[in-house]
């Protein structure tokens, strides 16, 4: 019997889960008794490269092949129980093919069709796998997949360029394609999810993408290093190459998004054509009769294959499992790009067209103590609410080698959203009982967003002291557009909804609200010492921000315009090839808030921007093929604050977040790989308006947060495997006063995913279960003090991807 593996996306799995608790320890334990593995890498690599870690040939294969997108055929009489050497390196890929197969007894036959045979080798052939060092660095824009292939060995530091995780002085974590598309990841919230110190905080079943990063809000997301692009409010993963996390304040790292950004920084680095051609289609269908197409085309051109096109469309469309709820999508993502020996360029364009029905939107309560009871999972209180976005984003990004040690670049783009609502605004005053009256209402908005960004970026020694050095300067420049409409209120209950007649009263224009201008200049160098054992990385941002507010008359009511200064530094440590020790003090901003308060003394006044100041340390351990991360932090946030007695304001509020973080993946065993972590944050207000709120937990921040996510191959059945998933939020207070609280919640996830041959072509099947026991439960978050969002019902998807 012929098997076939190709570059068909693959890998997750476990079978059962346990109690959350009992598998964060089995976790933590079994890493601690994985060995370092010395993998080798070919001599002939100039880039940091694949793990493979040592164990059965089909496996490594079928892994590698899959990486690679090719197709290796072969007689599975060859194979038996027969074991890979394994792979660290990413070199050609028949070298890489010989050395899985050192040692076997096989080689590699190439086809005319790109793709590989195996064949038992002439006497006197074996390959001998040769041991040699493994490189420090990546080419620029090239990441490779850890161990496991659910998270890759390097990403993009924003102004300090691309590095490895374990050279990073900071708490990095990027998530793969192989990931994206193993869990049908719709969205980028989708993914970060499975980061236990980030979690989704808007309605599911909605546009909206928010987060909270270390118990701090934050709705800015980069892409490809730039903020300020008006994707659709959800950007959707099917654009997304790798998904970034990058935890703690970074203002010197990636400049100031317009809304500002404390817990950390979100970026989307979207797909490119690889060596390979691909020819992908997928279909999928997501209860409760939602169907959709997605299509996945690259090529690559030129007598060095320098030009690379990839287009990315997808549509679909039909009902969810939320009642009332159906979404369609249209999308289209070309990307375009030039490698050459001194100029890499690219180009993106990126069109989206998505309308939601029955859009989920905050639920406020009366009472105090627990909140009344989540409502059965499915149940939607805000049915006919409808939602429409439409946007065009364009970025291009240029880098030139100046020398072997001198590269300057050049990036930007131009975005356009455009966006209507009518509908429940929000649920507020809920009883015990359930009932409410809410305020239906209908909106038009509109989002315009401009970004220039250059920079420079060099390397060399003073002495026994290497330095890396990056300037850049950066403009973004975003205009807001709203026209909203209040309409009657109506009465209804959480548990039983009535149906709502909404009049579409959309207003035909959205008037500017605001205008924002924001400029930065960057510096740092990352000092290595003692061969670079030691790296110290020393740098400084300059930021000038003006903002410009209106009123529907075109009337300026408020204006900013001033400057700020932070710092950073960061070092880390290596007493051990395979472990880092770190520390950093980094600074973020957000723009100052201006009083609307016509009360107050301090009315129409607008205050500075605000410095969020953490002070993090940490330790990561790469045991070979899994690897564990460490990290304590504190961040303090500055806000306004009331003084009761004159009725001013001044920013002399404080919330101060301490935590511990776990983070640990990879593969465990072979065939067995674990993607998990633990949070432990300590949110509390330090300074409140008259001391009132002063030491209570801050609202919306749970003390505990916690994943667990196993995938298992089994191994009498080639090209299967099973997963599971646990997320687990604590209970929190969703009020300053402490007087609301919600229960804590844990959801379960399961699939599984089977990756066969059908008339020679590779198919991947693909399952996925969200919520498997359809559990109703409250989340909280930190936007609107006293308002929750309602848990995502039960979720089935399915899909098949052929590639031809």
């Amino acid at each position: 019997m012929m098997r076939f593996f190709s570059g068909a996306f693959s890998r997750p799995c476990p079978g059962r889960l346990p109690r959350l608790t009992l598998a964060v320890s089995l976790a933590l334990g079994a890493t601690a008794t994985l060995p370092s593995q010395a993998l080798a890498q070919a001599a002939s690599a100039t880039r940091a490269g694949y793990v493979i870690p040592p164990g059965p040939l089909a496996r490594a294969l079928d892994t590698y092949a899959r990486l690679e997108h090719i197709t290796i055929t072969y007689d599975a009489t060859l194979i038996g129980s027969l074991q890979s050497p394994g792979l660290k390196g990413r070199p050609a890929v028949a070298e890489g093919l010989n050395q899985l197969l050192a040692g076997t007894g096989l080689a590699a036959i190439a086809q005319p069709d790109g793709g590989y045979t195996l064949k038992s080798a002439p006497a006197g052939t074996v390959a001998e796998l040769p041991v040699v060092s493994v490189t420090a660095g990546a080419a620029s824009g090239e990441v490779t997949p850890y161990a496991g292939g659910q998270v890759n060995t390097s990403a993009a530091l924003g102004l300090l360029g691309g590095t490895t995780i374990m050279n990073a002085p900071f708490n990095v974590t990027s998530f793969s394609s192989q990931l994206i598309a193993d869990q049908q990841a719709r969205t980028v919230g989708a993914v970060v999810e499975n980061d236990p110190s980030v979690r989704l905080v808007s309605p599911p079943g909605s546009m909206y993408q928010d987060f909270t990063i270390r118990g701090f809000y934050q709705d800015a997301i980069s892409v490809n290093g730039l903020y300020g692009l008006s994707f659709g409010d959800a950007i959707p993963a099917e654009i997304a190459d790798r998904i970034e996390v990058i935890k703690g304040p970074t203002a010197l790292i990636g400049g100031m998004p317009p809304s500002g950004a404390v817990g950390g920084l979100i970026n989307v680095q979207t797909k490119r054509a690889g060596d390979q051609p691909l020819n992908r289609v997928t279909l999928d269908y997501t209860s409760d009769g939602q169907v959709g197409t997605q299509v996945d085309l690259s090529r690559r051109f030129g007598d060095q294959n320098e030009f690379g096109i990839r287009f990315n469309g997808v549509y679909r469309d039909g009902d969810t499992s939320l009642d009332h709820n159906a979404s369609r999508l249209a999308l289209g993502a070309l990307g375009l790009d030039y490698r050459g020996s001194r100029l890499r360029a690219s180009l993106d364009v990126v069109s989206q067209r998505s309308a939601i029905d029955g859009f989920p939107r905050y639920v406020g309560f009366s009472g105090t103590g627990e909140v009344p009871a989540a409502p059965r999972a499915e149940v939607n209180p805000f049915a006919g609410s409808r939602y429409d976005v439409n946007t065009t984003t364009v970025m291009g990004r240029a880098e030139y080698d100046l020398n072997d040690n001198w590269m300057a670049y050049l990036a930007g783009g131009k975005g356009r959203n455009r966006s209507t609502f009518l509908g429940i605004n929000a649920i507020g005053k809920v009883n015990d009982a359930g009932n409410f009256t809410a305020a239906v209402g209908n909106g038009r908005y509109s989002k315009d967003g401009e970004v220039g960004q250059a920079g420079l970026r060099g390397k060399f020694l003073t002495g026994p002291v290497s330095h890396q050095i990056s300037f850049a300067v950066d403009q973004v420049r975003t205009k807001g557009g709203s026209n909203y409409v209040n309409g009657p209120s109506v009465t209804s209950n959480i548990y039983d909804p009535v149906s709502v007649n909404i009049v579409d009263n959309i207003p035909s224009d959205a008037y500017t609200i605001s205008r924002t201008t924001l400029q930065g200049l960057s510096l740092a160098d990352t000092l290595g010492f003692l061969d670079d054992r030691v790296l110290l990385t020393v740098g400084g941002r300059k930021q000038w921000i003006k903002t410009e507010s209106f009123n529907k008359a075109g009337d300026r009511t408020a204006k900013y315009d001033d400057d700020a200064l932070t710092p950073m530094l960061g070092i880390l440590v290596k007493p051990w090839s395979n472990v880092s020790l770190y520390a950093n003090y980094i600074e973020g901003l957000t723009a100052g808030s201006t009083v609307t308060d016509t009360l107050s003394s301090s009315y129409g006044q607008t205050f500075a921007p605000y410095k969020s100041k953490q002070y993090e340390t940490g330790v990561k351990w790469d045991m070979g093929s899994f690897t564990n991360t460490l990290s304590l932090f504190q961040i303090e946030k500055p806000s306004l604050i009331k003084n009761p007695t004159t009725t001013a304001y001044s920013a002399d509020g404080k919330q101060r977040n301490r935590g511990v973080e776990w983070n640990g993946f990879g593969a465990i065993t072979d065939g067995v790989r674990l993607l998990a972590g633990a949070s432990y944050t300590r949110a509390v207000v330090v300074r409140s308006a008259g001391d009132v709120y002063n030491g209570k937990q801050a609202f919306g921040v749970p003390k505990w947060l916690a994943n667990v996510g196993v995938e298992w191959d089994l191994p009498w059945i080639a090209g299967a495997s099973l997963n599971a998933r646990a997320i687990y939020t604590g209970g929190l207070a969703i009020d300053s006063a402490n007087t609301q609280t919600i229960p804590s919640w844990i959801r379960y996830d399961a699939g599984a995913r089977y990756a066969t041959n059908i008339s020679g072509k590779p198919v991947t099947f693909r399952l996925n279960v969200q919520n498997l026991f359809n559990h109703g439960y409250w989340i909280g978050q930190t936007y609107l003090g006293g308002y929750v969002i309602k848990g995502a019902p039960r979720s089935v998807m399915l899909s098949a991807s052929i590639d031809f």
